[in-house]
């Protein structure tokens, strides 16, 4: 191809002018195919850009890698050659192939925001996290730096390189340095909802629960029905006081859990006293190929399991009298915490009752007990347990 337009005469250069305005009429309607195809005999390099962009848009990367390739030879240090090729092999997925161009074009321009952009995800599909997490960093770098209309812009990118970074520091266990990074991905792409939800967990782990709650819903108000958002909401409610709530949605949500989630969800029941919704969850999670494996999973059954059918058998005598204050009655432990001193119980007619643990007494769930029922301002409580 030669690009001759400096000599061409003056209704040449109309006609083409015309050529470029009805494409670009074609392409603000999306007709991407037709677009590329009323550039498909112009040889300047302008016509050649343009039909580059229509194909790539119209999903015909191969052909745009051919125009591609005589855009590279015209203008060998123009770094938005190197770029789009590697964006071509980027939209496929096929990052081994994209990764050598986007370097190529970072060469050339070592300031150019959208490659460092793509390379950093190219890197993060890689497994090579550690570059990842360089390049994105660049992405924040150079977006601070710039001009306000390009910041504008960007945002997504930049929105996208908090969410990548926030990740990994979440990864690396340091959930409170993750937040700033977390928010800054959600200021700016506030409809992602996993943004939402990497940020709802990063509260939870710091503590700041009811925060958490309102990220968690916004990440289901945008994308309703995701399995591993509402567990964690569960958590988070619990975590809040919530706990009827988070019962209430677990049970809901039980029969979709998998894997880690319904590991997640099993602990979670454990903890809000309910052993046969943990039970269930736990057996969910021993036959996923993704932790059935897992020693804390079977350990985390078979308490559950054990626990389990104590409580059911006080279930069926529900008919009995409830306990009177200062009688004493049994029980089945259904939760312990021991690192803040208390646990529940659920007694012989179903009544769950809270009590403090006193040292050097040490209990576990699925434990019976025989204990002085009192009252207390939070509820029905237990004092004097000693094991059967």
């Amino acid at each position: 191809m030669s690009d001759a337009i400096g000599q061409a005469p003056e209704r040449t250069k109309a006609s083409l002018a015309t050529l470029l305005e009805q494409a670009a009429k074609l392409a603000d309607q999306l007709q991407w195919h037709e677009a590329a195809e009323l550039l498909a005999d112009v040889d300047t390099t302008e016509a050649l850009s343009k039909r580059c962009f229509y194909l790539s848009r119209a999903k015909r990367y191969e052909d745009a890698l051919e125009v591609l390739a005589e855009l590279r030879r015209r203008e060998p240090k123009m770094v938005r050659w190197p770029y789009m090729t590697g964006y071509q092999y980027y939209e496929r997925q096929l990052y081994a192939e994209a990764l050598p161009w986007f370097e190529q074009a970072i060469a050339l321009d070592s300031e150019h925001l959208s490659t460092h952009y793509r390379l950093a995800h190219t890197y993060h599909q890689l497994g090579r996290e550690r570059e990842a997490v360089m390049a994105a960093g660049r992405v924040l770098r150079l977006w601070h730096a710039a001009s306000d209309e390009v910041k504008e812009r960007e945002r997504r990118k930049l929105a996208n390189a908090s969410y990548l970074i926030g990740r990994d520091v979440m990864n690396r266990g340091d959930h409170r340095n993750a937040i700033e990074l977390l928010q800054q991905a959600v200021d700016n792409d506030p409809g992602d909802n996993n943004k939402h939800y990497r940020l709802g967990k990063a509260l939870r782990h710091t503590g700041q629960s009811a925060a958490a709650v309102v990220s968690l819903r916004q990440a289901l108000r945008l994308k309703p029905r995701v399995t591993y958002v509402e567990v964690e909401l569960a958590a988070a409610l619990a975590d809040a006081g919530e706990e009827v709530e988070s019962e209430r949605l677990l049970a809901r949500i039980a029969k979709q859990c998998r894997g880690w989630d319904a590991y997640k969800g099993g602990q979670l029941a454990t903890r809000l006293s309910r052993p046969t919704l943990a039970a269930e969850l736990l057996e969910r999670a021993s036959n996923d190929r993704l932790t059935r494996k897992e020693p804390r999973v079977r350990e985390a059954l078979a308490a559950a399991r054990a626990a389990a059918p104590a409580v059911t058998a006080v279930d069926s005598r529900r008919e009995r009298a409830p306990v009177a204050d200062d009688e004493h009655g049994e029980g089945v432990v259904a939760v312990v915490r021991p690192e803040r001193g208390f646990g529940f119980l659920v007694d012989a007619d179903g009544t769950r009752r809270h009590f403090r643990l006193r040292a050097p007494q040490r209990l576990e769930v699925g434990d019976r007990v025989t204990f002085v029922a009192v009252s207390a301002d939070k509820g029905p409580a237990a004092r004097e347990l000693k094991p059967l």
